[in-house]
């Protein structure tokens, strides 16, 4: 689980630049 907590949220922070990266083109 430690190693899972981990990816998960780099995975969401991941998700939130590319949201984040379209929001300010488009």
């Amino acid at each position: 689980m430690s190693v899972l907590c981990p990816l998960l949220v780099r995975r969401r922070s991941d998700a939130w630049l590319l949201a984040r990266t379209l929001y300010e083109f488009f």
